[in-house]
């Protein structure tokens, strides 16, 4: 073997023993486990690029404080694919299913999802976390009450509270700030569900089921309140509730109808009925009562007018609402299909009731009252 030959091959073994060496210093980092991933999409589409890239690294900064996740600040990804996915859909709406695939495409293992919606100064937001591989929720109803435009805001507050409510608080070793906290990164579990609803028995995907009769129902969590995601379906032992037209399909279909005193007390143990100030929050914060209805109908289900407007809604909350008609005190039926509308718990001052209102024709959600011997629907509210 040449001198040449060995020269080289000398190089090679030193080379070979600088790199075992550096990875010694290094403590071996190569074969550390690797940390899960997080994306943040915002379902807002009033806000910017440049807005959502800003409540981004918001939202994610207790995520890379608390050392658990690694995070990724995608939010061009989602905005330019949502974007592309709304072209596909007639309606307009993206599909949570396809905004876990984006963010499974880019590299996340988690997405938190976060709702925002500004109105009379106010934001509020609501958010979930989803594990894009097992569709499994970590609930977090987070911060409601973030006062101030999008630069005068405290984001900071919000972003803090989803995280511990998605992680089911800090634990009780947890510094209470300055520089005496400890390290974040041992306050943490990867990741907890938020506490459940024992009352109602709320479970991780926002369902529960109703011991009276077995009947799952959805819930979601819109303005800061948890609403049952469609209209209840309880059969009274008593005379106050029907099938729309007497018929049990339409019970399936849209609910059953009630009359007031009936509605007051029906709701599952855990629930109550609507009332005005609840109708009055959840239409400000899907719009305003002069668009809400768009966004809060079910995307299937309700008729078009011969022109094509009107018609079905968005249903960019979850809300799901259905035009499931009404029964007058004269125990005539009308309306399904043209119609929806909600009993609220809020007495006129008089002998009636307020009620919620939408109609095929248009995006306004209207509010009147009526005598309480009418059969509404009824959507009932988290405790």
């Amino acid at each position: 073997m040449s001198f040449f030959t060995f020269k080289k091959l000398g190089r090679v073994l030193l080379l070979m023993m600088t790199a075992v060496i550096a990875a010694g210093v290094l403590g071996g980092t190569a074969g550390a486990q690797e940390l899960p991933k997080v994306a943040l999409y915002i379902a807002n589409d009033k806000l910017t690029p440049d807005d959502k890239s800003f409540l981004t690294r918001k939202f994610l900064a207790p995520f890379t404080a608390s050392g658990k996740y690694d995070v990724i600040d995608r939010s061009d990804i989602f905005t330019k694919k949502a974007a592309v996915e709304r072209i596909k859909q007639r309606d307009g709406s993206v599909n949570d299913k396809e905004i876990y695939k984006i963010g499974l495409e880019a590299g996340a293992q988690y997405i938190l999802m976060v709702e925002m919606s500004y109105s009379f100064g106010r934001w509020n937001i609501g958010a979930r976390m989803v594990d894009v591989v097992t569709a499994k929720v970590y609930l977090a109803q987070g911060e409601t009450d973030i006062r101030g435009s999008l630069d005068d805001a405290d984001f900071s507050v919000a972003a803090q509270t989803i995280f511990d409510k998605i992680h089911g608080g800090k634990s009780s070793g947890a510094g209470s700030g300055g520089g005496g906290g400890g390290t974040q990164a041992q306050q943490y579990q990867t990741p907890a569900p938020a506490p459940t609803y024992q009352q109602s028995g709320v479970d991780g995907s926002g369902a529960f089921t109703d011991s009276r009769d077995g009947k799952r129902y959805k819930t979601v969590v819109i303005g800061g309140k948890r609403w049952m995601w469609e209209n209840l379906n309880y059969q009274t032992s008593t005379s106050g509730s029907w099938c729309y037209s007497n018929d049990n399909s339409n019970c399936g279909k849209y609910g059953r109808l009630y009359d007031w005193k009936t509605a007051k007390t029906v709701c599952p143990a855990g629930f109550h009925l609507s009332s005005r100030e609840e109708w009055v929050s959840l239409v400000a914060a899907t719009g305003g009562k002069d668009a809400a209805s768009k966004k809060l109908k079910a995307r299937n289900g309700w008729n078009n007018r011969e022109d094509e407007s009107g018609g079905n809604g968005t249903d960019d909350f979850g809300f799901s609402a259905l035009p499931g008609g009404y029964r007058s005190s004269d125990g005539d039926f009308d309306g399904a299909g043209n119609r929806g509308l909600w009993w609220t718990a809020t007495e006129d001052g008089g002998s009636g009731a307020y009620y919620r209102y939408m109609h095929y024709y248009g995006d306004n959600v209207y509010e009147y009252h009526d005598g309480k011997d009418s059969g509404y629907s009824v959507r009932c509210v988290k405790d």
